[in-house]
């Protein structure tokens, strides 16, 4: 099946594919245009599934709100992307293939909703130098003007003195804000070993500061993991405040969780999963939040993979 749209941009409708029919576990799958395709319910399912094309010329993404039903080998070609909109597992039979220049994220984090990357391979996940798994500011929500940050590590505001914003915690206590007090940094929180919760949001400040949202989750249970692209986990940053003013910065959020299951990894790629820096007005400093967590299963590295966990 191919997708050629001109109905809507529901993978469910089967005039947006030729031959006419909504894919089936037999079904080899290209979407391959300039074009976000979102499948809500029921689970999808196909034989194969590419994305994009070689010459990076049809940026296709794929927003999954639900599960794979049967799925095969997948291919994200350079400029294409899928981005994770539940916290249900995404099992593929065979290899997932990310090239250069391609993503895979899970959708924000909201009041009400949360999502993560949450992805088994029985074969090789590949993610090429140049690729990149990206939920940076995807956790836990940041605190408003005076808030605390949301989430198990989130910062503590100093509401009675307007100073700066805590940054979040999880595997540390976030940064404590500056002032009198300030802000206290957010609690670490489990696990060591299953480190399968976002990262926590940084406090808010007074006045005008806001916190950074805490990093995302990526879980990979996998045959072989080839690490030569990039993980990125970090916190994201506390809001800026305008130029000038006396207003403290809001805290940054912590970094997120990775949690990696295979028989085998290799590659050279690096795993960032840094708290994300506070912002600073004057009279207020920079505020990070704490590094998330990271746990690997299986065999050790063949080849060096760079961990980031330290505050930028």
């Amino acid at each position: 099946k191919t997708w050629v749209g001109g109905v809507d941009a529901s993978w469910h409708t089967p005039g947006n594919w030729s031959p006419s029919g909504v894919p089936v576990f037999t079904d080899a799958v290209t979407i391959a245009a300039n074009v976000s395709v979102t499948a809500i319910t029921p689970a999808i399912s196909f034989s194969s599934l590419t994305l994009g094309n070689g010459a990076g010329t049809a940026v296709a993404n794929l927003h999954l709100a639900t599960t794979v039903a049967s799925g095969g080998s997948v291919r994200v070609n350079p400029g294409a992307g899928l981005t994770q909109a539940t916290t249900r597992q995404l099992v593929f039979d065979g290899d997932f293939v990310m090239l250069s220049g391609s993503s895979l994220t899970h959708a924000a984090a909201s009041a009400v909703s949360v999502a993560s990357v949450n992805v088994r391979v029985t074969g090789t996940f590949d993610l090429q130098a140049g690729a990149t798994i990206n939920v940076v500011g995807r956790g836990f929500l940041g605190g408003a003007v005076d808030t605390n940050g949301s989430g198990p590590g989130g910062g503590v505001a100093d509401t009675a003195n307007n100073e700066g914003g805590g940054g979040g915690g999880y595997g540390g206590v976030g940064g404590g804000g500056v002032g009198a007090p300030g802000g206290s940094g957010g609690a670490t929180y489990p696990s060591l070993t299953a480190p399968i919760l976002m990262g926590s949001g940084g406090s808010g400040a007074g006045n005008t500061g806001t916190g950074g949202a805490g990093g995302g989750i990526v879980i990979l249970d996998v045959g072989t993991l080839n690490l030569d692209g990039v993980i990125f986990s970090s916190g994201g940053a506390g809001r800026s405040v305008p130029t000038g003013t006396t207003a403290a910065g809001g805290g940054g959020g912590s970094g997120g969780g990775v949690f990696l299951t295979a028989t085998a990894l290799t590659g050279a790629g690096t795993i960032d999963a840094r708290g994300g820096p506070g912002t600073s007005g004057t009279g207020a400093a920079r505020v990070p939040g704490a590094a998330g967590r990271l746990s690997q299963h299986g065999h050790p590295p063949t080849r060096p993979t760079t961990v980031e966990s330290q505050p930028p």
